[in-house]
């Protein structure tokens, strides 16, 4: 099964809304408490023959980690179970990576629903809004 495959069986299962990003990743619109939806992104590639999957999601952009928000975000990073804070473009994004050779279809969907989740709390957070 290839990850586009289950991302699309995944997504049938959830109800999750599945679209292509300009980028052509896959982007998935993930529905979250109290009305929030946060979007992660599957991007599919290869280092040193290894298939791998990106996992990511938009937290806000880098230019408002000013002051105590840049630390907080640092602080964060050391409490997640999955991923990490990284910058993307001008983008502060939560991002997690999978070796495909060794799939594990629960570890791929707890991740994808971490990432949605941990991003938006954090978005919440820093941000105080739901932009993504």
């Amino acid at each position: 099964m290839t990850i586009q495959d289950f991302l699309k069986n995944l997504c049938e299962r959830t109800g999750w809304k599945l679209s292509q990003a300009e980028s052509g990743d896959v982007c998935m619109t993930i529905p979250l408490k109290d009305g929030r939806i946060q979007k992660v992104f599957v991007t599919e590639f290869t280092e040193e023959g290894a298939s791998m999957a990106r996992v990511r999601s938009i937290i806000g952009p880098v230019s408002s980690l000013i002051g105590d928000r840049a630390l907080m975000a640092l602080k964060m990073n050391a409490t997640l179970r999955y991923g990490a804070f990284a910058i993307d473009k001008d983008n502060l994004i939560l991002a997690d990576t999978h070796l495909l050779d060794s799939f594990n279809p629960e570890q791929k969907v707890q991740s994808i629903l971490y990432v949605a989740e941990q991003a938006d709390r954090f978005e919440r957070l820093l941000f105080k809004e739901d932009r993504h």
